[in-house]
């Protein structure tokens, strides 16, 4: 049961994220800043793409146990953004595993301790964002760019390949660690008891 609340969390906070990225795309100052593009676009890269930082805190948070709720949940954002049959499972188990290996890289170097979440240094979690935005980048970046010859590309906006990394890599940056602040930020805030473990 306790697995159960732990991902119903984890998919919570998180959809919450890529809802609040959807609604920016209303607001008609904000699209040219942070989005480049007037319509979602999956070659283009949000200048404030927050759910890579709430992934990475609940990740830190719950560990391993919220696999499931995460890629059930990216797998059904891809969807309903019409992301290609041919994309979409690779989108999903990058955007879930990308901040998850981010984790494992910072433990394996032992840049830090990871066990307990909420006495992380900024510089260490700017390192982690920092890796986490890396790992996301640069592997769709190559999983895009792999089908390139087929039939998703023809129909992106921006198939240019130095554009796709000026977009995405700052992008998972700044969003990631807008995200990782508000949720640490939200959770000083509001929690009164200790998220499960």
């Amino acid at each position: 049961m306790n697995l159960l609340i732990k991902n119903i969390e984890s998919v919570l906070i998180i959809g919450l994220s890529y809802l609040i990225l959807e609604l920016l795309h209303f607001i008609p100052p904000l699209i040219g800043i942070l989005f480049f593009t007037e319509h979602v676009d999956i070659s283009v890269g949000a200048l404030l793409f927050l759910p890579i930082g709430v992934i990475l805190f609940t990740y830190l948070v719950f560990r391993e146990s919220i696999f499931p709720g995460v890629l059930i949940l990216i797998y059904v954002v891809g969807i309903l953004m019409n992301i290609s049959n041919d994309l979409i499972w690779q989108y999903t188990l990058i955007s879930a595993f990308g901040p998850y290996v981010a984790i494992r890289i910072f433990e394996f170097f032992r840049l830090g301790d990871l066990s307990k979440p909420f006495e992380i240094d900024s510089m260490k979690l700017l390192l982690l964002v920092l890796t986490s935005a890396l790992n996301n980048t640069i592997l769709k970046f190559l999983s895009f760019y792999y089908h390139s010859h087929e039939s998703t590309i023809e129909h992106w906006e921006h198939a240019d390949p130095v554009f796709f990394l000026m977009t995405f890599f700052p992008g998972d940056v700044i969003g990631g660690f807008v995200g990782v602040l508000i949720c640490f930020y939200l959770y000083y805030k509001f929690q009164t008891k200790p998220l499960a473990k």
